[in-house]
């Protein structure tokens, strides 16, 4: 998809009404953040390995654990900044949302029991942690699947035993370890196994978007056949692995929320710069799209506006808000993609095949998230609904930015 460079688009056109949440360090952070995800853009395309080193390179430069924890190497900033950097990694490509994130990583993090400890040190240099919790008897529907795990850990002489097999399990070619849940008998546990573990094989899969398995990360299945791994494997011990994953969840969701509504930033603005290379187009747009676009424009401005209120607040994020948040702005993400495609395809005089695909394959992309975490709750978007409007009479309050750096030049 070829991304407009018109006056008024652009990803900081975007972000523009929440950059008062941000210190001025923290913008010359998304800043530079940005520039590395348009230069990282093409390794979307080729997938793999070159999504890996893209990754790397964002680590090196402090952006990829700008917000990982100060004491165990990472940035220290708030995480708010990561909400701003998914949305701008979204907006280059949606295959980029753990390129400038350490991910499931982060797992490791919020454990203190981790902190110091070498699997952690390479997570915030750019080591790459997959999430193995559905199983084939269930769809991936965030922590309610948890109660569904039948995969086994047994103790054994030299820590546990794992069996069994898990599904959807995104990066599970790319990914250097998995945090995979088990059953034991004693409860339900979080453990870290590597890559290359005995008795662990991934199966690669068609991935449930439709596009294959070359473009963006793999996908596809892990099956465990008595994996050994050690007593220190063992993640979040003292609380039990539902406790460790319901708090990396709860920071996890509104990422992928700003990833999408990235990705539905990007649709719109091609659309535009679609219909202004269209014959007969004119000098502007016609005012039937202009109503279209302001009101689309306004639907994901108003996402946005809702996850960088909640984002921005004081301590630890709030899970029942992230749940919310998540799905309100995947339904509109999906929602918004959905409409553009349909005005795409009566653009007078047509729309080159390669961008339609193009358009198609973000539809794709975005019900398959759709499809993950619950996030096809009606009582939950609704909820959403209503937590953004709030948020946006909040924003209507707000006189003094809190940053005074200025603001881009959106002409340039």
């Amino acid at each position: 998809m070829t991304l407009s460079t018109l006056p008024g688009t652009g990803p900081w056109s975007w972000l523009e009404p929440g950059l008062w949440v941000y210190r001025s360090r923290e913008l010359d952070l998304l800043g530079q953040a940005d520039g590395l995800l348009a230069d990282a853009a093409p390794a979307a395309q080729q997938g793999g390995a070159a999504l890996l080193e893209a990754k790397r390179r964002l680590h090196a430069a402090g952006v990829g654990a700008a917000t990982a924890p100060a004491p165990v190497g990472g940035g220290g900033h708030r995480y708010v900044v990561q909400v701003g950097i998914q949305f701008l990694a979204g907006y280059r490509d949606l295959a980029l949302r753990d390129v400038a994130h350490v991910g499931h990583g982060a797992l490791l993090a919020q454990d203190p029991g981790w902190h110091g400890r070498a699997e952690l040190a390479a997570v915030i240099r750019g080591a790459l942690l997959g999430l193995a919790t559905t199983e084939p008897a269930t769809e991936p529907q965030g922590e309610e699947e948890l109660a569904a795990v039948s995969t086994r850990a047994l103790r054994t002489a030299n820590g546990w035993e794992i069996s069994g097999r898990k599904t959807w399990v995104s990066r599970v070619l790319e990914a250097d370890a998995f945090v995979v849940f088990a059953r034991s008998p004693e409860h339900l546990g979080a453990f870290y196994v590597p890559a290359g573990a005995p008795g662990l094989t991934a199966e690669p899969a068609p991935r449930p978007d439709g596009n294959g398995t070359g473009r963006g990360w793999s996908w596809g299945d892990l099956v465990l056949d008595k994996v050994p791994v050690p007593p220190t494997a063992v993640l979040g011990a003292p609380v039990g692995g539902v406790a460790v994953f319901r708090r990396h969840l709860a920071d996890y969701r509104p990422l992928v929320a700003a990833t999408c509504l990235g990705a539905a930033a990007a649709v719109v603005d091609d659309w535009v710069e679609r219909v202004l290379a269209a014959p007969n187009a004119g000098s502007g747009l016609p005012d039937r799209v202009v109503e279209r676009l302001g009101d689309l424009r306004g639907r994901v401005l108003l996402a946005l506006g809702g996850l960088f209120t909640g984002a921005a607040g004081p301590g630890a994020v709030d899970g029942s808000w992230s749940k919310m948040a998540k799905a309100q702005a995947v339904n509109t993400a999906i929602e918004v993609v959905r409409a553009v495609v349909a005005q795409m395809e009566t653009v007078p005089g047509g729309v080159p095949a390669q961008a339609l695909t193009e358009v198609r394959r973000v539809r794709a992309e975005l019900t398959a998230f759709e499809a993950a975490d619950g996030a096809r709750a009606p009582l939950l978007r609704s909820a959403g609904e209503r937590f953004v409007q709030y948020s946006a009479a909040i924003l209507d309050e707000i006189s003094e930015p809190t940053s005074t750096m200025p603001r881009p030049n959106l002409t340039d």
